[in-house]
């Protein structure tokens, strides 16, 4: 303990000790700040151990390298894709247990958009996959497509047997949503302005708007083959005409 007089008085600084797990949560935080703020180029211990306001020697005591380091932030930090699925998925389940794809889809996507605009740690983990490549990155990357592919394979399920590839068109859709949100501090983008609430507000408004074009396209299939349908023509000529599948239109025939 120091003492400093002041005049008459004695004023007592003490050195406020700060706990191993405050200070890992500090390191995690500085690992954030360092990429947000400087870029992957000055990602390392020095910048970190400065942010942290720790010593380096703590790092290695705690993590043991500083590859360790940063897969404990990326491990810490990838949960945001079961984070927005599960609140797109809210209101979107029925007793029976069955999913409404139509009104899921466009949640998905503007919860992506949503989170990913307002997380610094996503928008890094996004960028760390595209500044890096090692087996550490690509696992991470493997793992979240595995953790998606229900919802996929869901998706893929609706638009079976329709013109719609829906699997590419979500990867395009994501990857814009993902290019949007990282340019949006270097300029606009197609005279857009995605930092504004009013650029906001288009991006989430567009998203939802290509999602009832997806979905329109499916159901106007359906509905031409049920016209058919009723009007009695073969199955097997339905199928050439609408260029789907005999399978497909016999599914659609129980419905009719």
């Amino acid at each position: 303990m120091k003492e400093m007089k002041e005049g008459d008085e004695i004023v007592k600084k003490k050195r406020i000790r700060r706990s191993k797990g405050y200070i890992n949560i500090e390191i995690m935080k500085a690992v954030s700040a360092v990429i947000g703020e400087q870029g992957f180029a000055n990602l390392g211990i020095n910048s970190v151990a400065i942010e942290a306001k720790v010593e380096k020697p703590f790092i290695y005591r705690n993590f043991g390298t500083f590859d360790k380091v940063l897969e404990q932030y990326i491990l810490k930090n990838d949960y945001w894709m079961k984070f927005i699925m599960e609140r797109a998925l809210d209101g979107k389940v029925n007793d029976a247990g069955n999913i409404d794809v139509p009104s899921l889809y466009p949640s998905i996507l503007t919860e992506l958009y949503k989170t990913m605009d307002e997380s610094r740690d996503f928008r890094n983990l996004i960028l760390w996959e595209v500044y890096e490549d090692s087996s550490f990155i690509r696992k991470i990357a493997n793992r979240r497509e595995t953790e998606t592919k229900e919802e996929i394979a869901l998706l893929t399920n609706y638009f079976s047997q329709t013109k719609v590839d829906i699997a590419a068109i979500t990867a395009l859709l994501i990857s814009g949503v993902y290019y949007t949100v990282l340019h949006k501090d270097i300029s606009t983008f197609c005279g857009i302005d995605f930092k504004t609430k009013e650029g906001k507000k288009r991006m989430n408004e567009s998203l939802k708007y290509i999602s009832s074009l997806i979905f329109e396209q499916a159901s106007t299939q359906k509905r031409i083959v049920k016209n058919m349908l009723n009007k009695g023509l073969e199955t097997s000529l339905i199928a050439e005409l609408t260029e789907t599948s005999v399978a497909y239109v016999e599914q659609v025939a129980k419905d009719v």
